[in-house]
């Protein structure tokens, strides 16, 4: 009996862990793409860094479906973040944000 309930604990650990990094591969946050783009790390991408950055936004050059589309291509977001309203909405509050401070 020891061993039987030793063995579903085991099996049982192991399955969320396989099981969220399959549904969480690469899934970036709203803020940390923002924080990201801004550092740079989109500029493979088009997506200038720092001020060049803001200056994008502001002027409207870069939107939210930008950064999605560079995250995307850099596997940090599913294709189909591009067709969810509520995470644009977070990184288009993310990216006012930026411009703001």
């Amino acid at each position: 009996i020891v061993m039987s309930i030793a063995t579903l604990l085991f099996a049982g650990a192991m399955f969320p862990v396989s099981a969220q990094s399959q549904s969480t591969a690469s899934q970036i946050t709203p803020f940390n793409l923002t924080y990201i783009a801004y550092q740079g790390y989109f500029q493979d991408q088009g997506i200038p860094s720092a001020g060049g950055l803001i200056d994008a936004i502001v002027s409207k050059q870069i939107v939210a479906q930008d950064l999605i589309r560079a995250a995307v291509k850099t596997n940090q977001l599913s294709v189909q973040t591009l067709d969810d309203r509520d995470y644009i909405y977070s990184l288009e509050s993310q990216m006012k944000g930026l411009t703001e401070s």
